[in-house]
């Protein structure tokens, strides 16, 4: 099975950044309030795998936070450093999540993440197991975070869903794209339909559902799509263009997953989709629906809502289970666990001192002239008074059958034991 990269549909390169600023072009920065968001957290100790065609380390939005990955498939036999896709397809997913944004760069949503490239596809896509091991190893790996900007008609493999499963059972966030229709993805692609991943749709500036965008009932949130600007390879020159596709859209997800990830060090992935899709701004129809999810991400939302806490992935068990982790809002503190309350005392038993020597049990103590009054107690938890009563009958009932027996062995003239 071969899976092949959601389309990136770059138009013409850019003509140089004098001419052309590139933050004027980042269009959705305001809608999305990335640079509120970026004052409350960039990214800082989160590793996001980007799993593509690999990632230029040269350009200046990604210097220095690139750190040696892997490739497998078509990539096999090098370190992701190096973009080996015609289009630049995976060094452009990089800067939407990380791009550095001094001097008019690109500035991706969390400026401060590391990329952990993995090189699986070049123009002629990938199989099905490059994928799979390279999500394997983006786990091994330590990243939070896993971007699939890519993906094809039909179903995952088997190998495929076991590796997505082996992620999330280890506390990744995994973000795939629902698909272009140029692709053919007319519906949800294959990764992104996964249970559990977080499955990105895209719009248009006005809000609306982009039409080359691919829709289902996966769909988990849906994020600008079109007419953005990317960084590619340093060999282009200028190395920036624009483009439309859900595999941006996918990109700024990662990156507002990472931003999370890094303001909320303690929470668990369970909880910070949670944050997402809880805070994601709802569109269309009221509630999930196949065009936008839940909504239109929010990063500055994500970060700063009141968000209760959940106890499982919500996009496994099929809707929220609020009240779980009270790290899940920043407002809110955690509960202390009481101990057990004291049992009242009995009626007629008045508490004393411990130094009263006229003081009278209490309700579960036991007395030393019988063992059976603790076994009543524990088994039927009644007062003294009540097992005072019951032990006082249950003595004569044993000397009644006691009597009985002796009756019965002199009735019988049972013969002597033996000299």
């Amino acid at each position: 099975m071969v899976l092949v990269t959601v389309v990136l549909l770059f138009a013409a390169p850019l003509a140089p950044a004098a001419a052309y600023p590139i933050r004027d072009h980042q269009w959705y920065l305001a809608p999305l309030q990335i640079p509120q968001a970026q004052q409350q957290a960039r990214g800082q100790g989160v590793i996001v795998a980007v799993i593509d065609s690999g990632v230029d380390d040269t350009i200046p939005e990604l210097a220095g936070r690139v750190l040696a990955g892997s490739g497998f498939g078509p990539g096999a036999g090098t370190d992701g450093r190096k973009d080996l896709g015609s289009t630049g397809h995976g060094t452009a997913m990089a800067s939407l999540i990380a791009g550095a944004g001094a001097d008019d760069q690109v500035l991706g949503v969390a400026p401060a993440s590391t990329i952990l490239p993995i090189s699986v596809l070049a123009d002629q896509g990938a199989p099905a197991s490059a994928i799979a091991a390279a999500i394997r190893y983006a786990t091994d790996r330590g990243a939070k975070v896993i971007n699939l900007s890519l993906g094809a008609p039909g179903a995952a493999s088997s190998d495929m869903r076991d590796a997505i499963d082996y992620a999330l059972a280890r506390d990744v966030v995994v973000v795939a794209a629902a698909g272009n229709v140029a692709s053919g993805d007319v519906q949800v692609a294959n990764l992104a339909s996964v249970p559990g991943v977080v499955a990105v749709s895209g719009i248009d500036k006005d809000g609306s559902p982009w039409s080359g965008s691919a829709k289902g009932p996966q769909t988990v949130v849906s994020a600008p799509s079109t007419s953005i600007l990317v960084a590619t390879p340093a060999r282009n020159d200028p190395h920036y263009a624009l483009g439309s596709g859900t595999s941006q859209a996918t990109a700024l997800t990662s990156g507002t997953i990472a931003l999370l990830r890094s303001r909320y060090p303690g929470l668990n992935a369970a909880n910070i989709i949670e944050r997402l899709i809880a805070t994601a701004q709802d569109r269309g129809a009221p509630g999930r629906d196949t065009s936008y999810g839940f909504g239109e991400i929010q990063p500055y939302a994500a970060l700063t809502a009141r968000v209760p806490g959940v106890y499982s992935n919500p996009l496994l068990t099929g809707g929220s289970t609020a009240g779980a982790d009270p790290e899940a809002s920043p407002t809110l503190q955690p509960v202390p666990i009481q101990p057990a309350p004291l049992q009242p005392t009995l009626p007629g038993l008045a508490p004393t001192g411990p130094d009263d020597p006229g003081k009278q049990p209490q309700a579960g103590s036991a007395q030393d002239d019988s063992g059976h009054l603790l076994l009543l107690a524990a088994a039927v938890g009644v007062a003294i008074g009540i097992g005072i009563t019951l032990i006082s009958t249950f003595a004569t009932m044993v000397f009644r059958r006691t009597e009985r027996a002796r009756a019965r062995r002199e009735a019988y003239q049972w013969p002597p034991p033996p000299i």
